[in-house]
Order: C-alpha cells, then structure tokens, then sequence
C-alpha cells in the first residue's frame, strides 16, 4: 500500500491602495503559526495584513474509485439537509458522480434513499459541528 501524502500551504494576503497581493508560504505548519509571522511582518510592511489562510491538503487515492473516471462528474446528486434551529436552517449538499444505489426509484423518480441520506447527513453534521437532518434528495 503507498503512503499518502500531505502537503501545506498558507498565505497572507494583503491590500495596499485597494490592489490585493497574496503571499505563499509553503512551509507553513499550521494557522496558528500564519498568525505568528502575519503579525511579526505587519510590523515591516504598510501593506495592510487582511487575511490568513492554511490548507492541508491529503492525497486519498487509495479510496474506491479514485482513480477511474468512470462517471462524468456533472451528473450528481442534491440532498436537503435542515440544520438546527436558530443555525443554519437549510443546506443543499451536491454529491458529484453518486453511485446508483444511493437512489431507489419511486413514481419514475430517482430519489436518494431515506439510509443513505441520514448517513450523509450525520457525516455533515459531524463535519460542520451542526445537527443536520435529512430533508430529501434526487438525481440531477
């Protein structure tokens, strides 16, 4: 099995005179770390320091399907999730490329079935921190 690989990249981006620029540190660690050095350069630059940014980025080609092309992936499903009240009150969430039997076909219409959509909604909800539910969803 090959090992996966992780790569980070941060930025800064400034705006002087309303023109943005970006920085790219690619040895960047963490956010936390970002910060640090935003503030220790703010203090060697008239560029204003408006925002930071830290991407880890994990190659996951061992998953099923990675690497085949077997779908075209503006095919997708839509789900309707409904999150918690006073939150977020509703999401569209877009799987692209779903497999067929995430569906079951009622009155002529593939429509993501009540099991799977639930999962789906409890993987979001752990994702986001929120308690989403799942509303309905269908093949587009």
């Amino acid at each position: 099995m090959r090992a996966m690989a992780i790569t980070t990249i941060g930025s800064i981006s400034f705006l002087q005179q309303g023109k943005p620029a970006k920085m790219r540190l690619s040895a960047a660690q963490s956010l936390a770390d970002i910060e640090v050095f935003a503030r220790a350069l703010a203090e060697y630059t008239t560029a204003g320091i408006v925002e930071i940014s830290f991407t880890e980025v994990k190659d996951l080609t061992d998953l099923p399907g990675a690497t085949s092309n077997l779908q075209a992936l503006d095919a997708h499903a839509m789900l309707l999730l409904h999150g918690e009240v006073g939150k977020t009150k509703t999401k569209r969430l877009p799987i692209p490329a779903p497999k067929t039997d995430l569906f079951e076909l009622i009155h002529g219409e593939l429509l993501v079935k009540r099991v799977s959509g639930g999962a789906l909604a409890a993987a979001y909800s752990i994702l986001a921190g929120e308690q989403f539910a799942f509303i309905r969803g269908r093949r587009q």
